[in-house]
């Protein structure tokens, strides 16, 4: 009696079907159909940091580094998959080692929601949604982060449907 063992290291996640078929030292056979399931592998706890943005002053160079982790190997490619960068901002470079850097110089006054989400090797990804605050140059940046730039938005966003109201 002889076994038989099927190894190697899937490349790709999908069924197969396929039929071994054994032939005995009489010369009789035996057929056997089998089906084979590769899973693909789970994707990893994978972050973005920071978790919120320093504002930005218009027409002064920016420069923020956000860090993907968690997957091997750590590689990324970053894209916005919601929103907008503000005005004169970009992500470089958008494939990175594990860190893209959002920088430029903001051409355009106001508050800009987007979220970044990094792709690793594997297709795993995770996004994290940003806000970020533009200001006119000689402005105070605002320190807000997190509830503080929620509620600030909530009040722009009232106060426009006032103002449209009122005019309606």
């Amino acid at each position: 009696s002889s076994d038989l063992v099927l190894s190697g290291t899937p490349t790709a996640s999908g069924t197969s079907t396929f039929t071994i078929t054994a032939t005995d030292a009489n010369g009789c056979t035996g057929l056997m159909p089998y089906t084979l399931t590769i899973n693909a592998a789970a994707c990893p706890a994978l972050t973005i940091l920071p978790a919120t943005l320093p504002s930005a002053v218009m027409g002064v160079p920016y420069s923020q580094p956000i860090t993907a982790s968690g997957s091997t190997p750590d590689s990324y490619t970053y894209t916005v998959t919601a929103g907008s960068l503000p005005p004169g901002l970009a992500l470089t470079p958008v494939t990175a080692i594990k860190t893209v850097t959002l920088a430029g110089t903001p051409t355009t006054i106001g508050i800009y929601g987007f979220t970044i989400t990094a792709t690793d090797a594997n297709g795993c990804q995770v996004s994290q949604a940003y806000s970020t605050l533009v200001v006119p140059a000689g402005s105070n940046i605002p320190t807000l982060s997190g509830w503080g730039m929620t509620l600030l938005v909530g009040f722009l966003a009232l106060a426009g449907i006032a103002a449209i109201r009122r005019m309606a």
